[in-house]
């Protein structure tokens, strides 16, 4: 075989493989509990048993507080659109994993965020707000990952009863919200501290001048990779729109680095040592080699009422 075809044969199989390795990573199979709703952009999350958090673009969402198992293809911005979802169990208990990025200590209330989600947590429970009284109101502060054990009632509501801290974030953090509003003398977006508006609070984040202000908009749902800084608002590493799937997929309103194929926020990436909950309390999971651990469903949940869907298949089980 001469140099040319050589050359040709390898560059031949490289392309092969790239395009294998491509459309097995647009696959994915998540299971978990569904531990929040954003309406606005047509999104659930779901926490694998770890606690670990992915977020679903959907036509319809789940109730919060059903076990689920989506098929979805991954996005380009890390989010996930669901081609099918399969409903099961009420969950009496769950976790959660992220980085703090807002605390309301009034409203004893903070929000944890991942890619693509920013979602409210509730302090603890009286019960469990008792243990730490000695200790201060037990609130983690803004940059600290961590991990929240909560249970649901039968509104799905969750309960904080143990909060595990991990120490400060020590890369960008991922942020999720509405875009409240723009300030063009001081180069500033003033996003919502959660994705949904719930706790009625903001944070600042300041743009690099590499990025266009034109491109947003008040009331555009954008996702954010920033860096905290030292007088608690956050500078924009990169950005991407989130209302939509054709949003999230594309490239158009894209901004600063590209986090190419990166599939893990930092949270993500945390080994607490604490023991999986599958979804629920005593949930023993089935391992899955896509994107999340397994879920099991806790024998003494019950089954119940709640809709769930996705543009294109939607059962229960």
């Amino acid at each position: 075989m001469n140099r040319r075809s050589q050359t040709l044969s390898a560059a031949t199989c490289a392309l092969i493989a790239s395009l294998a390795v491509g459309g097995v990573a647009e696959a994915k199979t998540l299971r978990g509990t569904v531990v929040h709703r954003s309406p606005k952009a047509h999104k659930f999350a779901v926490a694998d048993r770890t606690g670990k958090l992915f977020s679903v673009h959907a036509g319809r969402t789940p109730a919060v507080g059903r076990s689920v198992t989506v098929s979805a293809r991954r996005l380009r911005n890390g989010t996930f659109a669901a081609k099918r979802v399969v409903v099961g169990r009420r969950m009496t208990s769950t976790r959660i994993r992220g980085t703090v990025t807002f605390v309301d200590r009034g409203a004893r209330a903070f929000v944890v965020s991942a890619r693509g989600v920013s979602m409210v947590v509730h302090g603890r429970t009286s019960r469990a707000r008792a243990r730490v009284a000695a200790v201060g109101d037990g609130l983690p502060a803004v940059g600290t990952q961590v991990t929240v054990d909560a249970t649901l009632d039968q509104r799905g509501e969750m309960q904080t009863e143990e909060i595990h801290e991990h120490g400060e974030d020590q890369g960008t953090i991922e942020l999720e919200g509405i875009v409240i509003a723009l300030d063009e003398s001081t180069r500033t977006l003033t996003l919502s501290a959660d994705d949904d508006g719930e706790s009625s609070g903001t944070i600042a984040v300041n743009l690099p001048d590499g990025f266009d202000l034109a491109a947003f908009a008040v009331g555009d749902v954008v996702e954010i990779e920033a860096t905290l800084d030292d007088d608690g608002t956050y500078t924009a590493v990169r950005s991407s729109h989130d209302d939509s799937v054709d949003e999230a997929d594309g490239t158009d309103d894209d901004q600063g680095d590209d986090r190419g194929d990166d599939e893990g926020a930092p949270a993500a990436q945390v080994q607490s040592g604490l023991p999986s909950v599958g979804g629920g309390r005593s949930g023993s999971g089935n391992g899955d080699d896509d994107a999340s651990a397994g879920n099991g469903d806790d024998s003494r949940q019950r089954d119940g009422g709640g809709s769930a869907g996705d543009r294109n298949t939607t059962s229960r089980r």
